[in-house]
């Protein structure tokens, strides 16, 4: 659950004023870790039962454009899902104008990707997720988490400053999975505190993951 306090008193920055029309586009690219465009990408849209309202697929160049409602919350970014790459996903999706979305997939997904904001302490984000790996997966080990050597988090596609990195154990069970708790900085007296978060790990191995979450403004 996100509570920001006294940070969502009044919408007044024009930035966060939300566009009302009946329908938005989503447009983007999909991209992998060399930024080369991938071909024939599923682009699915999901609402907030996760059941696919739409479904398109990238071109030659890795482009894709897409009409959606406010029904839309999830998107999902996928090929050869288990076998060369895992899942981008953007969540709980929030139209305050047409979305451009810059997408790069690879053998890294980051799962859950959650924020919060610890009210009374110091003025900054929590970022909760768990990073996923292919190469654990096909190996069929039950902590699929693999040692990240970066992280990158953009705040309304701003790059912004890592205050502490935490790696934590998550219980699934009888087992555990390693998960991350990440601060980060985030502007002072910002009025509404952010509307898109974008997340980018890199392992060992140079493996590539990427997410975003929008804000519920």
């Amino acid at each position: 659950m996100m509570n920001y306090g006294d940070d969502m008193e009044v919408i007044k920055d024009k930035k966060y004023m939300r566009i009302q029309r009946e329908e938005y586009m989503i447009n983007g690219i999909v991209k992998d870790k060399h930024n080369n465009p991938i071909q024939n990408a599923t682009i699915e849209l999901k609402n907030e039962h996760f059941e696919t309202i739409l479904k398109t697929n990238t071109n030659q160049d890795g482009l894709f454009s897409i009409k959606s409602t406010n029904e839309c919350k999830y998107l999902i970014a996928i090929k050869d899902y288990k076998i060369n790459y895992l899942e981008y996903w953007a969540t709980n999706i929030n139209f305050l104008d047409d979305i451009n979305l810059d997408i790069i997939i690879d053998k890294l997904e980051i799962y859950g990707l959650n924020a919060f904001v610890v009210n009374g302490a110091y003025d900054s984000i929590f970022l909760y997720f768990r990073p996923m790996s292919l190469v654990k997966f096909l190996s069929n080990e039950s902590n699929m988490c693999p040692s990240i050597k970066s992280i990158e988090i953009k705040i309304d596609d701003v790059s912004t400053s890592l205050l502490e990195i935490n790696k934590v154990k998550e219980s699934i069970g009888n087992e555990y999975m390693n998960a991350y708790l990440v601060q980060v900085k985030k502007d002072v007296g910002k009025t509404i505190i952010w509307n898109k978060i974008d997340v980018k790990v890199i392992d060992d191995d140079n493996n590539v993951g990427m997410a975003s979450l929008y804000n519920n403004i």
